[in-house]
Parts: structure tokens; sequence; C-alpha cells
């Protein structure tokens, strides 16, 4: 390179490129853009839906396998390893007067709903749950019973995830 402003330019060419691949990355290597996206478009339009079922989802299964011996690393770990394809591909999502709810069953989706399915909900549970951490680690040490939706969902709606209005069924 000549001169310092053509490295300068070169670098933020280079980090532009960079910032471009790693959105890219989140979309599945077997994506096929004549067949995966209008079912993916279809999911990503609900994502804010997903919100608060993903949130209260997430944050009930973390604090369901807290115990009194969890030291607050340990809880810390759960919330970061939370939003898994495994566990959300287990799950199905489904339109119910406009409210999304997620429900163990039988799984009739096709590969390619469930494929998207799953991706926006690990989106969505990715973006929400793992800020916050400190939040679940400071309920997991309460000494007593504590009601895990309710608290999973007072959370979430202090994150904004939730509404007061919103009603999850788990």
């Amino acid at each position: 390179f000549g001169s310092s402003w053509e490295l300068l330019t070169a670098m933020r060419v280079a980090s532009g490129v960079l910032a471009i691949s790693n959105a890219i990355s989140h979309v599945p290597d077997s994506f096929n853009i004549h067949i995966d996206h209008e079912e993916k478009q279809r999911w990503a339009a609900q994502k804010i839906r997903m919100m608060c079922p993903v949130c209260v989802f997430s944050v009930s299964s973390v604090l369901n396998r807290t115990t009194p011996e969890s030291t607050d690393d340990n809880v810390a770990d759960m919330v970061e390893q939370v939003c898994s394809e495994h566990l959300f591909s287990r799950l199905v999502m489904r339109d119910d007067d406009y409210k999304m709810r997620i429900v163990d069953g039988n799984d009739e989706r096709s590969d390619l709903r469930k494929r998207w399915q799953t991706h926006a909900m690990v989106e969505v549970c990715s973006e929400l749950v793992a800020p916050l951490d400190d939040e679940v680690v400071a309920v997991s040490r309460r000494d007593g019973e504590i009601l895990v939706a309710d608290v999973a969902f007072t959370i979430c709606k202090k994150a904004r995830a939730c509404k007061k209005t919103d009603k999850v069924e788990l």
C-alpha cells in the first residue's frame, strides 16, 4: 500500500466484508434460496411474537435446573447454554389467535418448517436471554420455593420481552 490512507481504506473494506460474512454465517449450511427463502422470511417476521414465550421458556428451563448447590457461575453457564438448537428443535411454535406459544408435542412440521422455526427461536433466545444472566443468577440465590413460570415472566417483562397482558402456556 502506498500510503496510510490506502491501508486504512483496505482495512475498512476488509472489516465490512468480515461483518457481512458474520451475518451470513447465521444461516444454516443447507440454505437454498429457492427452497428456504419463503419459510425463513415467514419465521423471521414472527420473531416479535416469539419474544415472550421463548424468553419465559428459556428462563424457566434454567431455573428448573438450578439446585441449592448451583453456584453463580453454574447458573450463568446454564443461561449461556440454554439457547441451543437441540432444545428448541423439540418444541413447536403454533399460531393461536395471533399469540405464539411453545408446546411440547407431536411434531407434524415439515423438515423445512422445523429448521426455520427452530432457527428463529434460537435467534430470539440468544438476543434476549444472554443479557439476563445477572437477573437469573440473583433469582436462583433466593431461599425457599419460587413459582418458576411467574418469576421467569417477571424477568422477561422487565427485559421488555413480555407485556403485562401476554399469556404464556408452557
